[in-house]
């Protein structure tokens, strides 16, 4: 596409999150194609039957801006959640793990309380799972921001609805390797189950 694709060079890395047969989101920075570039802002497009059916972008001035994104899934064209590393809003009114979600209608941000960065999501039967890293950026040894309640990192996180909920799975306790350490990188399914992987 000459709109909403990624620039090679500067586009980091795009994600797509299939909503249909014929019906696809994307994440990107914008193209160098398009004029005006926009640069440094995040787009998400929506695909329907090899056209652009929608586009949305995170305005580089205003009070909530878009990190970049870094998961995406869809169960359904009406259902899907987009998810990247802990945002502020400029007032500072909100902050977590920054979400857009998807309802069909209308892209609403969800900020997660746990402050950890999403690195994958996958749809399962009741909604959607998340993997986090254990700090605020992937591979960050930067602490989480809010401090997360939890005395271990929590890492699997079901969105069900516009809710977020912390899964109880904690990493399996290994010989030197501190509490905090671990972190879940990329999900994927194999039927019914969803594996987690990570390091």
């Amino acid at each position: 596409a000459t709109v909403c694709g990624a620039d090679g060079e500067s586009g980091g890395s795009a994600r797509i999150a299939w909503a249909g047969p014929t019906e696809f989101w994307t994440i990107a920075r914008p193209n160098a194609l398009q004029v005006p570039t926009n640069e440094g802002a995040v787009t998400l497009c929506r695909f329907r039957d090899g056209r652009v059916a929608a586009s949305f972008a995170s305005p580089l001035t205003g009070n909530e801006r878009w990190p970049a994104l870094s998961a995406a899934a869809c169960r359904e064209p009406a259902d899907c959640w987009f998810a990247g590393p802990v945002a502020t809003t400029v007032d500072k009114a909100r902050t977590g793990a920054f979400h857009l979600r998807w309802d069909g209608t209308a892209l609403r941000s969800v900020y997660a309380p746990q402050g950890r960065a999403v690195t994958d999501l996958a749809a399962d039967a009741n909604g959607f799972v998340e993997t986090t890293t254990v700090g605020p950026q992937s591979l960050s040894t930067t602490p989480a921001a809010p401090v997360p309640a939890e005395p271990l990192p929590l890492l699997l996180h079901e969105l069900t609805g516009a809710d977020i909920a912390t899964d109880p799975f904690t990493p399996l306790p290994r010989d030197g390797v501190p509490p905090d350490a671990t972190e879940l990188l990329a999900l994927d399914r194999d039927g019914d189950r969803i594996w987690a992987g990570g390091g």
